[in-house]
């Protein structure tokens, strides 16, 4: 038969092969990769002639997997080449998630169930990361233990749970958390003791209740805005200039430009409580701002938001006039954002007389305008309330906010005591809810 005629038998013809993965070259038995996957045993099934020139026979020629990084693929071939099991081969957890990622690329289910029983051990002490990787990889034995863990602890939520949980299901388990009461020894003692620990049992609750608590001794430390950058650079012809303006005594009207609209004021009232506007006209080289050369406003300034403060500062004649809320507000937002100190705390103290707002409302402008007093109003009534934490509150805070509050939701509880009545407790922690109280019924909506 003539040569030309020769094929290779795929199965029990072993032969080694070039790889190149990004710039590194290996060269092994086919059999190694395409035995564990499909995917690559159908990409080496083409036939090729015995005395060809075929992809993957030289270094000058490799096969080269696009996309895929070489410590990864070291790892993998690690893991196919070891006689002893892949326990042996002391790979961390990193390094068997990168291996379960090589694996899904290539449907090696083999190689999957290997690292996923390596895997096990290492992720027992860290259930949102075990979460995390079941959800991402498809591993729903995986699912409910994580989410008991994380409901049975005593250790709270933190901003680690926070990062690998999605919204929903991190708001189901601080809900489910906070609904696991401890009921304690119904003694007179326990009303004076506030560090009592002694639980006859425990109960998993509709929900938890409102609180009536003194939250007093809590900080509650308002997030401060990023500071405002004032866009109206230095004017070059100031630097040859012998003479400044005095600033917030140096009185004149200027011409403000919003978008495309002009506004001509007195500038008094900018440069007495603003020191972004005091800074901006006491720059050298301007006559003045006209209208040739106005003061140029940042386009994200609401034309409604700026002729309400032009309101406030240049009120109309009729002394009966009474500023609604919204115009309140709007002074309230510019006032934060050019410094105004005076004005902001005049704006809060108006609108707090008036009630504005929700609760929701007033904790997104104290986060978003640093006001301390809203921002610790709107998380102690979080922390007080019946309903749990809602997904609009979870997006306006920040980590850190949230978990504070969901720490303190499932620790302040109100129990029933037969001489006393009524008790509002803070305790310590809450506590490790024991094994005998079921949490499938709750689970089954998250798996």
């Amino acid at each position: 038969m003539p040569t030309a005629d020769l094929h290779n038998d795929m199965d029990y013809y072993i032969e080694p092969l070039i790889f190149q993965v990004e710039d590194t070259l290996y060269r092994i038995p086919r059999e190694y990769l395409s035995q564990e996957s499909t995917i690559i045993r159908d990409m080496l099934q083409v036939p090729q002639s015995i005395n060809s020139d075929f992809e993957g026979s030289a270094d000058s020629k490799p096969i080269i997997l696009q996309q895929i990084k070489a410590t990864p693929f070291r790892f993998l071939l690690k893991f196919l080449f070891n006689p002893d099991g892949p326990g042996h081969l002391g790979l961390s957890k990193e390094d068997l998630i990168t291996l379960l990622e090589l694996s899904r690329k290539w449907d090696m289910q083999i190689i999957r169930n290997k690292v996923i029983n390596q895997l096990q051990p290492l992720l027992e002490g860290d259930p949102a990361h075990k979460w995390n990787l079941a959800k991402e990889y498809g591993i729903n034995q995986w699912l409910q233990p994580a989410l008991e863990r994380l409901i049975r602890r005593s250790e709270p939520l933190g901003e680690w749970e926070y990062l690998m949980l999605d919204q929903d299901t991190f708001l189901a388990v601080a809900a489910i958390r906070e609904s696991c009461y401890p009921v304690f020894m119904d003694t007179v003692n326990d009303y004076f003791d506030s560090e009592v620990t002694d639980i006859s049992h425990w109960e998993l609750r509709e929900g938890r209740g409102a609180i009536d608590v003194n939250l007093s001794s809590i900080t509650f430390e308002c997030p401060r805005p990023a500071p405002y950058v004032d866009d109206g650079g230095a004017d070059a012809e100031s630097q040859s200039c012998d003479n400044i303006r005095a600033g917030e005594f140096y009185f004149e009207l200027a011409v403000f430009k919003l978008g495309k609209c002009f506004y001509q004021v007195p500038n008094r009232p900018f440069t007495q409580h603003s020191p972004i506007f005091r800074r901006r006209f006491e720059r050298l080289g301007f006559a003045k701002y006209d209208y040739e050369n106005p003061c140029v406003l940042s386009s994200d300034i609401s034309p409604t938001d700026f002729t309400n403060l032009l309101r406030f500062f240049f009120p109309p004649p009729q002394t009966t006039y009474k500023y609604t809320s919204e115009e309140w507000a709007s002074v309230l937002r510019l006032a934060s954002r050019w410094e105004m100190d005076a004005v902001k705390d005049l704006a809060v103290e108006n609108l707090t007389k008036r009630g504005f707002g929700t609760s929701a409302t007033k904790l997104q402008l104290a986060k978003d305008l640093g006001i301390q007093a809203w921002f610790s109003e709107g998380m102690q009534a979080i922390v007080t309330r019946d309903q749990p934490l809602a997904a609009s509150e979870y997006q306006t805070l920040a980590p850190r906010y949230v978990v504070q509050a969901i720490d303190l939701r499932e620790r302040g509880h109100t129990r029933y005591h037969q001489y006393i009545g009524q008790i509002t407790h803070m305790r310590p922690e809450r506590g490790e809810l024991p094994v005998n109280i079921s949490l499938s019924d709750r689970l089954a909506p998250l798996l």
